[in-house]
């Protein structure tokens, strides 16, 4: 009874909301979740192409994906010439099986089963792939072919509204960046005083970069000094601090 709610849910969604939807989370409440309980499957995600990279990454979870985990698809692999190309599900055992896929990079592979996915969808609008949808094994008995029929169903009308909204997304995070740029400007030839300037970059950073630690620190020769610093968890470093620099993580970054 509750599954054929989570289904009527879906239909409506698809007939009255799809086309309107005004962000991201927004399909994250209208159809990731729906599609979660219709299945009765453990958990979802919902991938999507990284901007300047094309690799596809998750951008939404169900339940929330809070484990320490990368997962990743990257541009020209093979599962994701196979999704386009078939425009239909691909189960996990496959990726064992078809030859096709002896080339996929094993983080990838790892990765897919480090979360436990089961099948992928993809969501293809006019000829390109926009967005692949993995659900983990059900939580009870395998999936049914009702099942495979009705995500396939939902994804391939829902598919045009996702690709223009995850658009617009990029294009509201370019503007936030544009804007970021602008401000730090002005901070920087409003101010003669170094650790304003570093106080103010880091408070502007952390409205667009979700953060609850940052600090600018310097390289003078062989210490780091730390000269700005924003933190809402506390600090093992202070500001003005001088720290040894072999063996930090700011010696890698610099080397590399």
């Amino acid at each position: 009874g509750q599954r054929y709610g989570y289904r009527e849910d879906l239909v409506e969604f698809l007939r009255r909301k799809a086309p309107y939807v005004s962000d991201l989370d927004e399909f994250d409440r209208e159809l990731l979740i729906p599609i979660t309980k219709a299945v009765n499957c453990h958990r979802a995600y919902l991938l999507l192409p990284e901007a300047g990279t094309n690799n596809f990454v998750v951008q939404l979870a169900y339940p929330e994906h809070k484990e320490h985990l990368s997962p990743m698809i990257r541009q020209g692999s093979p599962v994701l010439d196979w999704l386009k190309r078939e425009n239909r599900y691909l189960g996990e055992e496959s990726l064992d099986i078809l030859p096709e896929f002896r080339s996929i990079w094993a983080e990838e592979k790892n990765g897919l089963e480090a979360m436990g996915v089961e099948l992928l969808f993809p969501f293809i609008s006019r000829g390109s792939l926009v967005a692949v949808l993995a659900l983990g094994k059900k939580n009870s008995g395998n999936y049914s072919l009702e099942d495979i029929y009705l995500v396939e169903t939902v994804t391939a009308q829902v598919a045009a509204s996702l690709e223009k909204e995850h658009l617009q997304e990029q294009l509201r995070k370019r503007e936030q960046e544009l804007t970021l740029l602008n401000r730090i400007a002005t901070i920087i030839t409003s101010s003669l005083n170094i650790r304003e300037v570093y106080d103010a970059f880091i408070a502007e950073l952390k409205n667009v970069v979700d953060v609850d630690w940052a600090t600018i620190a310097l390289i003078e020769g062989d210490e780091i000094s730390f000269e700005g610093l924003s933190t809402d968890v506390g600090s093992r470093w202070q500001m003005g601090e001088k720290i040894p620099l072999k063996g930090t993580g700011i010696e890698w970054v610099a080397r590399r």
